[in-house]
């Protein structure tokens, strides 16, 4: 949504692309944070490339060159991963996360908010957080132990892609944080809405 600042505002820039299936205003914290989240996301968005790539190289290796190789299929399975846990905060951003609004569609977008801020405080946040702590753990054993894979032939750094893990739920976290503003902005005025 466009951004009309008044006189003696900083005009912030339009960096997100058009969110036509939500009414939540934005505000100075999350059109920030959305910023910064629709960004790296953009960045790592990459990896869906390098996936690809691997992949193809993976199947004309089998296939058609009779040569496989555990390195390049463990290497197509921890860009996936790290592909899907990179970019899973920009769906929430953009508001483009599958939805099953059964009850929803049936309420006002009041209520809808006030369910939704509550649903994120008292269960999400507090499951993200209880999932980021031991993920970082588990990364952490995994970097001290110098795990690589079981196969012989296979990939080194295995802490690798398990901090990538927790660091996906982090960035999923500053989006979910983000939203969790704009519902309070809607329900309470409070940060305000810019204009």
């Amino acid at each position: 949504m466009p951004h009309n600042p008044g006189p003696g505002s900083t005009r912030l820039p339009d960096i997100l692309p058009p969110e036509p299936s939500s009414n939540l205003p934005e505000n100075y914290f999350s059109r920030l944070t959305d910023g910064a989240v629709v960004s790296i996301s953009r960045v790592f968005s990459w990896l869906w490339v390098g996936t690809l790539l691997v992949v193809l190289s993976n199947v004309v290796g089998r296939f058609f060159l009779n040569s496989g190789s555990i390195a390049i299929e463990e290497l197509a399975w921890h860009f996936f991963g790290a592909g899907m846990m990179l970019t899973m905060a920009y769906s929430v951003v953009t508001n483009e996360h599958v939805r099953v609004d059964v009850f929803f569609e049936k309420m006002s977008l009041k209520a809808q908010c006030w369910i939704e801020l509550l649903l994120l405080v008292f269960l999400v946040f507090p499951i993200l957080l209880i999932i980021t702590v031991d993920l970082f753990e588990y990364a952490y054993r995994s970097w001290a132990q110098g795990e690589r894979s079981v196969a012989a032939s296979g990939l080194p750094y295995r802490f690798i892609i398990k901090t990538i893990f927790p660091a996906g739920l982090v960035l999923l976290t500053i989006a979910l944080l983000s939203r969790a503003s704009r519902l309070f902005t809607l329900v309470v005025g409070f940060p305000k809405r810019l204009l």
